[in-house]
């Protein structure tokens, strides 16, 4: 029996390729608790390491929304404390034309629109900031 690429997921079991007799290496998730035996053999197996070490679980991130309305936008940025800054930005006479009516008009946020991006570069947030945003903005519930 061969496996290898052992790799830990959730809830104890383990993603590995096999070596299955009539298709050759094939994806397979091996289980302590398997109804099957093979699934049971393969996760004891894999557990003493017999096919190498296993790797580390990584959990799996949450997508990045790429709309959201405009109340959950507004309600991420006032839980993370930053609606003042960017409000007070944005009644600002000098700001971009164009960024205000934007801003006055926006019915949603959308993660890819420049807009987003000239205001996360004015208040040097990273990309994943941005995301992070999103991701809890998409949260938000009225």
């Amino acid at each position: 029996m061969e496996a290898r690429n052992a790799q830990h997921q959730s809830g104890g079991r383990i993603d590995l390729e096999y070596n299955h007799p009539s298709f050759g290496w094939i994806p397979f998730t091996a289980d302590a608790n398997d109804n099957e035996a093979l699934g049971r053999e393969l996760h004891a197996r894999a557990m003493a390491g017999e096919f190498g070490p296993i790797a580390e679980y990584v959990p799996a991130s949450t997508p990045v929304p790429q709309i959201v309305s405009r109340f959950q936008g507004l309600a991420a940025l006032m839980q993370a404390g930053l609606l003042d800054d960017i409000e007070a930005f944005m009644a600002d006479p000098l700001t971009d034309p164009f960024d205000r009516l934007a801003w006055r008009s926006i019915q949603e946020f959308r993660r890819t629109s420049p807009t987003v991006a000239r205001i996360g570069a004015i208040f040097n947030f990273t990309d994943e900031q941005l995301d992070d945003l999103f991701r809890f903005a998409a949260t938000v519930e009225a």
